[in-house]
């Protein structure tokens, strides 16, 4: 377990903390460290600020969240893992105000938020489809479920909307922490550049080291970590920008209006971003991108509109239809789109 906490503060700052189960340094904890940053310039000497990180999801994290809300006023908790955990340490410290990543239960003390990734996904398998010489394309997956499941079927159907004929190979490793996830995902990487994949996409780009054995197998690759943007092989990262719900977060607690919402920010709130795409593309694929971006972000482009038919064919959307946001978010969402081999 490491510990931050900013230098100088007046008398009674607001105490503002952050939990991680794993490295703040990670593609994850970094999104949140950086909001937690900007937080620290927005507010200045008002607030002081405490991060907890490599915690794991145990006994370890409740006792580390049992001591910070004996100390802070407001919690930024990072990880869904520890819902239950969260929910025994929100209720022996109901004047601490928690805020909750990705959780599913509000309560008095208790706010969550959640981003709508297929936003941004979406965007990024349409570079993925454009950039394609061999119309084969691979995603590197964890585990199977609606909130993966969200983003993977909206970079396939971004894909297709560049690329209607394209073949798309799905690899699951079923874990996102294994002692040697790394190895693990290389070694998937590796698997579909041999089967004729030429980009790879998927929930796993988060992680260097599928963004690096793309690079070094000859593949190009859509990262999730800004930080990668930079490297030859990414077309574009698909990332989180959590600043300005931590800063309205904070805001509120500081002027007494403060309340135990539940939150999907979008696009439109400034949260879920693409960085720009790959200079050296074809302007006419850049464009394309930006365009639905933009009508993404203005509320002028349906990602979910019909028809969209599954991996086996059948019509799950019929044309004249579209998802709603309560099925997105829900575990009804147990399909692949696409031409898909998984």
């Amino acid at each position: 377990m490491t510990a931050t906490v900013t230098a100088s503060a007046p008398a009674s700052p607001l105490r503002v903390g952050w939990m991680h189960a794993n490295s703040v340094r990670d593609w994850w904890g970094h999104g949140h460290d950086r909001a937690r940053r900007a937080a620290e310039r927005r507010f200045g000497a008002r607030i002081r600020t405490e991060v907890l990180d490599e915690l794991g999801d145990g006994d370890g994290w409740s006792a580390a969240a049992d001591s910070l809300a004996s100390r802070a006023s407001l919690v930024f908790v990072c990880d869904v893992t520890v819902t239950d955990r969260l929910e025994r340490v929100a209720a022996s410290h109901p004047t601490t105000r928690f805020v909750h990543c990705q959780g599913r239960r509000p309560s008095a003390n208790v706010a969550t938020y959640r981003a709508a990734r297929d936003e941004h996904a979406f965007v990024s398998g349409m570079l993925a489809g454009a950039a394609t010489r061999t119309g084969r394309l691979g995603l590197v997956e964890g585990a199977r479920s609606a909130h993966d499941l969200l983003y993977t079927n909206a970079w396939i159907l971004g894909a297709l909307r560049s690329a209607p004929d394209a073949r798309i190979e799905l690899r699951w490793l079923g874990t996102y922490h294994a002692p040697d996830q790394a190895e693990r995902e290389r070694a998937a990487v590796a698997e579909l550049i041999a089967a004729g994949v030429d980009v790879i996409g998927g929930n796993l780009a988060e992680n260097p080291a599928v963004v690096a054995a793309a690079g070094e197998g000859g593949a190009l690759v859509t990262a999730h970590d800004d930080r990668l943007s930079h490297l030859p092989q990414v077309l574009d990262a698909s990332y989180l920008e959590w600043s300005p719900y931590v800063i309205r977060s904070i805001a509120a607690v500081l002027d007494g209006t403060w309340s135990a919402r539940d939150d999907y920010l979008r696009a439109s709130d400034g949260v879920v971003l693409n960085t720009p795409p790959a200079p050296w593309l074809p302007e006419r694929a850049r464009t394309r991108a930006n365009d639905v971006a933009s009508a993404i972000r203005a509320g002028r482009f349906d990602i979910w509109a019909g028809p969209i038919r599954d991996q086996a064919g059948e019509l799950v959307v019929p044309a004249g239809s579209r998802l709603t946001e309560e099925y997105l978010d829900s575990d009804r969402l147990d399909w692949i789109a696409g031409s898909v081999t998984d």
